[in-house]
C-alpha cells in the first residue's frame, strides 16, 4: 500500500514485503484534474501546460530539458541510515526510499545487532554504524519517550541531515527546545539540519527521499517547496505535477511549534540552488517563522510563492492569545500587504496555485514557455 498523503503521521503498515514499483502511467495520474484547471481559469498558460501534460505523460520540463541534477540536500548517492529498523514503520518506510532510488546503507536498533533487515546491516549503536558504512543523513522512527535521546545519539555521531518522525503522541514542548539548544552548539554553517521531530521529511525529485513522503505525487522540475504542513505540501506538489509543473526539492519542516530547521535556512539553500527557477513556501498564518520568512525573502533574487491558509478567526481567551502571538498583526488584510511589500507572491486558496506558479515560471525565466508544447 501506498503512504497516506493526510499529515504528518506515518500510516501503520504491517506489511513487510517490498512495495511494487510503480510505472511511469501509474505515478503521474490526475490529468484530469489538470485539463479541469485550464477549463476554469481560462489561462492561456494553464491551458498549455495540460497539454504539455497529456503529451509527455505528465513529466513536463518546464523551461527546459533537465541534465544531471546537483541536489541541495540529498541525491541519489546520499548514504541514509534507517533509525528504528527493523520496526513496523521503519520497515515499511525504508522499503519505499530504496524502490525510489534513496541510498539506504544500514539501520540502527539496540536490540537488534547483528541482524540483516531488507539486505542491510542493523548496528547497535549510530557511532558504530558511521564507523562501518558512513551514512550522512538519517531518519529516525521512535516514540516520544526516547525521539530526543535518538536525535542527539544521531547528531553526536556527526549526521549532517536528520528526518524525526515521532511515533504516538505529540513531543514535548520542553523536549524540543532541549533539541535546539544541543544543536546550537554547532557553528551555523556546520550545524545539522534537523527536519521534525514531526516532519514529513526531504525529497529530491526522481533521486532520492528521507521520511514518510508519498513520492508519486512529486516530478521532478523548476520549483522548490518548503512547508510546515505536510498535507498541504503533498496537495501542492501532486497539484503542480498533475499540471506539468515538477519540483526541484521538497522540505517538510514538520509543524510543531518548535521546529528543528527554520524557513530561512531552507530558503538560503534554494536560493543558491541552479535547478531551482521559484520557491513555494507553504506555511501558518501568523507564526514568527513565517514572518522572518517574509523579512528574508525581500532580499532575494528568486521569486517566492507563499501560501499561508486562513483559519477560523478566534474569539473570547482565544481571541487575545491571537493577537498576542501573531507576528503579522491580527487582519488578514494586513499579513497580504506586508508579504506583498516583501517581494513574495500570495496565493488565497489552492484554487490559484497552479496558475500563479505557472504565470511567475514564465515572468521570472525570461519570457521562455516550455518546450515540447503546442499553442
Amino acid at each position: 500500500m501506498r503512504p497516506r498523503c493526510g499529515g504528518n503521521r506515518p500510516h501503520h503498515e504491517g506489511r513487510r514485503s517490498r512495495a511494487p514499483r510503480r510505472g511511469p502511467a501509474e505515478r503521474h495520474q490526475g490529468q484530469g484534474w489538470a485539463q479541469s484547471v485550464a477549463g476554469e481559469r481560462g489561462s492561456g498558460i494553464v491551458h498549455h501546460l495540460a497539454r504539455r501534460s497529456r503529451r509527455h505523460g505528465g513529466r513536463l520540463v518546464f523551461g527546459r530539458r533537465w541534465g544531471p541534477a546537483v541536489s541541495i540536500f540529498l541525491d541519489e548517492h546520499t548514504p541514509v541510515l534507517v533509525y528504528g529498523l527493523p520496526g513496523r514503520q521503519a520497515s515499511f518506510y525504508a522499503n519505499i526510499m530504496l524502490d525510489y532510488g534513496t541510498n539506504v546503507v544500514a539501520g540502527v536498533s539496540p536490540r537488534h545487532n547483528g541482524q540483516r533487515i531488507l539486505g542491510r546491516p542493523v548496528f547497535t549503536t549510530t557511532d558504530e554504524c558511521v564507523r562501518e558504512t558512513g551514512p550522512t543523513a538519517a531518519l529516525i522512527f521512535a516514540d516520544v519517550a526516547s525521539i530526543t535521546d535518538a536525535i542527539l545519539e544521531v547528531a553526536d555521531a556527526g549526521i549532517k541531515l536528520i528526518v524525526a518522525v515521532s511515533e504516538g503522541h505529540r513531543v514535548p514542548v520542553w523536549d524540543e527546545l532541549g533539541v535546539r539548544r544541543f544543536l546550537e552548539r554547532w557553528p551555523d554553517a556546520d550545524r545539522p539540519l534537523l527536519l521534525g521531530p514531526e516532519a514529513a521529511g526531504i525529497l529530491s525529485a526522481e533521486q532520492a527521499m528521507i521520511g514518510v513522503i508519498p513520492p508519486h505525487a512529486f516530478a521532478r522540475g523548476p520549483v522548490g517547496v518548503v512547508t510546515r504542513s505536510a498535507s498541504l505540501g503533498y496537495e501542492a506538489a501532486a497539484r503542480l505535477t498533475a499540471a506539468g509543473i515538477g519540483q526541484s526539492t521538497f522540505v517538510g519542516l514538520g509543524a510543531d511549534g518548535v521546529s528543528g530547521t527554520e524557513y530561512v535556512r531552507v530558503l538560503a539553500r534554494f536560493e543558491s540552488d541552479p535547478d531551482t527557477e521559484a520557491i513555494l513556501l507553504i506555511g501558518e498564518p501568523g507564526g514568527p517563522a513565517e514572518a522572518e520568512a517574509v523579512a528574508f525573502a525581500s532580499g532575494m533574487s528568486k521569486p517566492v510563492i507563499t501560501f499561508l491558509p486562513v483559519r477560523p478567526k478566534p474569539t473570547g481567551r482565544g481571541a487575545l492569545a491571537e493577537r498576542i502571538v501573531n507576528a503579522f498583526g491580527d487582519q488578514v488584510s494586513g499579513r497580504a500587504k506586508q508579504i506583498t511589500s516583501s517581494g513574495m507572491i500570495p496565493v488565497s486558496h489552492l484554487g490559484e496555485l497552479v496558475g500563479t506558479v505557472a504565470d511567475t515560471l514564465t515572468r521570472f525565466t525570461g519570457g521562455r514557455r516550455p518546450r515540447g508544447g503546442g499553442g
